[in-house]
């Protein structure tokens, strides 16, 4: 090998080894990228992990579930980015409201502070009786949430809910994507178990 191509070599892995030292890659990892016209979720998700938990909003693109400017009602924990085609995914939809669910209507009316980095997406969302501030991860095969709920002078509200929607698709007309069946069982004031069978992703 020569020199010119050997110097070629170590120019192109340089940076490479830089960054492998830094440990810090993340840090120029911007998870909004695509959101706007690219139909790319920006929740929590580890390379190929099976939970892509990210927010679902009421008009999102058929795939990711998300538009920057939409008005977001929930979390899901499977989302595909950048795919196109019909819509697919947005299964196990978890709904949290200050005071009671509307089931007519439960998206935020106003979102703050949306944060995103690689593993991690929390917002600040107005809903009915107040606020309630949105944290979520993932693992491979777990999607993690924490929810803290105020009321609009921002106390702490005791009267919450968590609506879990197993049968939730990301839907447009004629998309034939749906829920075969499903089923929630509440078994402690810590637990929740349940499944659901869909049709219509890959």
């Amino acid at each position: 090998m020569s020199i010119k191509n050997l110097f070629f070599c170590f120019a192109l892995l340089f940076p490479v080894l830089l960054f492998a030292q830094s440990g810090i890659v993340t840090q120029y990892v911007d998870p909004f990228f695509g959101t706007t016209s690219g139909e790319v979720f920006p929740g929590a998700s580890l390379p190929f992990g099976i939970v892509k938990l990210s927010p679902d909003v009421k008009t999102g693109y058929r795939t990711s579930g998300y538009t920057i400017n939409g008005e977001i009602g929930g979390f899901s924990h499977t989302h595909t980015s950048g795919t196109g085609g019909e819509a697919r995914y947005g299964n196990i939809f978890v709904v949290p409201q200050p005071g009671n669910v509307d089931l007519r209507n439960y998206w935020a009316t106003q979102k703050e502070n949306e944060y995103a980095k690689p593993g991690f997406y929390s917002v600040l969302l107005s809903k009915g009786a107040g606020k309630v501030l949105c944290e979520v991860s993932s693992s491979n095969h777990v999607g993690i949430h924490r929810y803290t709920f105020n009321n609009k002078d921002n106390k702490e509200l005791t009267d919450a809910t968590l609506l879990i929607d197993v049968g939730h698709v990301i839907k447009n007309t004629g998309d034939k994507s749906g829920c075969d069946e499903g089923e929630v069982k509440i078994i402690s004031d810590r637990e929740i178990e349940g499944f659901g069978e869909y049709h219509g992703g890959w």
